[in-house]
């Protein structure tokens, strides 16, 4: 089974800010699946979905700890269906990735991002692939305020980019359940949504490695 988990914090209070945009992408995941409404996972700190593609079963699941405790929604989902690391796709917020990019990646570090260290710890292997969205708007703060910058709200102008940017990353998670991960890595990392079309989709300066760089989170 396939399984894709997207990070954010529980709760009103977090429900529209940048560290939550892990959850918009399942959330919207699971309407483009038709897949029922999130529900308690019977033995897991988890809100989950199962849906159908192409015949096989895929797992949608949000975790209902806070972000530094995904690991142990992770962990129970795990033993609870028998679900490998390298069957999950982890999808969460990059501050240092410009809004309107997202960056799909195999295995690795947990970058300073709290969520994913607790996920790879909790499951005992990094070995799962990851999809970064980007949150990074025009008025970004310096590094000693990026914990509060990924808990404020996108502003109205940036809507219209992050709704294509969401669009664009149930696709990518589609494609990723269908296709060979490089194959997904190179028809997205190059891209930036909410651009009108005919744009010049190059990566900007600072993207153009492929996710050589370490995102961060809280």
């Amino acid at each position: 089974m396939r399984w894709i988990m997207g990070l954010g914090n529980p709760g009103g209070r977090y429900a529209s800010t940048r560290h939550n945009v892990g959850f918009d992408v399942v959330d919207a995941l699971r309407v483009r699946l038709g897949a029922p409404e999130f529900a308690p996972a019977p033995s897991a700190p988890a809100r989950t979905s199962r849906a159908c593609l192409d015949g096989d079963a895929v797992l949608l699941a949000k975790p209902t700890t806070y972000m530094n405790r995904s690991g142990r929604a992770a962990e129970a989902l795990s033993e609870q269906d028998d679900l490998r690391p390298e069957d999950l796709l982890l999808v969460f917020d990059d501050a240092d990735l410009e809004l309107g990019r997202i960056r799909v990646r195999a295995a690795g570090g947990h970058g300073g991002h709290l969520g994913v260290r607790s996920v790879a710890e909790a499951l005992g292997s990094g070995a799962f692939d990851r999809m970064k969205i980007g949150v990074r708007g025009e008025r970004r703060p310096g590094e000693g305020r990026l914990a509060d910058y990924v808990l404020t709200e996108f502003d109205d102008e940036e809507q219209d980019v992050l709704a294509d940017t969401l669009r664009g990353a149930t696709d990518a998670v589609v494609d990723w359940c269908r296709e060979p991960l490089e194959r997904v890595m190179n028809a997205y990392n190059g891209r930036r949504f909410g651009e009108p079309a005919g744009a010049d989709h190059r990566p900007s300066a600072r993207t153009t490695p492929a996710d050589e760089g370490e995102e961060t989170g809280s």
